[in-house]
């Protein structure tokens, strides 16, 4: 059976990518499968490629392109936050 990941989790994910970890360290940390951090990663990569066509080189993006996009992607309604946005989402808040 398929348990959503916390919120806590998810944070995890966010800090272990941002220090470089592997997937599988990460899986270890939170104790789920590296096929549940994979699949996470790739639903968020999905929420930026609507704003951003794949093949796109980010070199070319200004800060100012990818704070907009950020700012769009984090006003949208998440199913997963009972339909409020990351923006007022008192855990993410400390992302933003």
């Amino acid at each position: 059976m398929y348990n959503q990941l916390t919120r806590e989790q998810r944070y995890a994910i966010y800090l272990g990518m941002q220090e470089g970890r592997t997937l599988t360290a990460i899986a270890r940390q939170i104790s789920v499968h590296k096929s549940t951090v994979s699949g996470e990663l790739k639903r968020n990569i999905n929420l930026i490629r609507q704003y951003i066509p794949k093949g796109t080189d980010f070199r070319n993006l200004t800060d100012e392109d990818i704070h907009a996009v950020q700012l769009k992607i984090n006003c949208r309604p998440r199913e997963k936050l009972n339909f409020s946005t990351p923006k007022d989402d008192e855990f993410f808040k400390l992302l933003l």
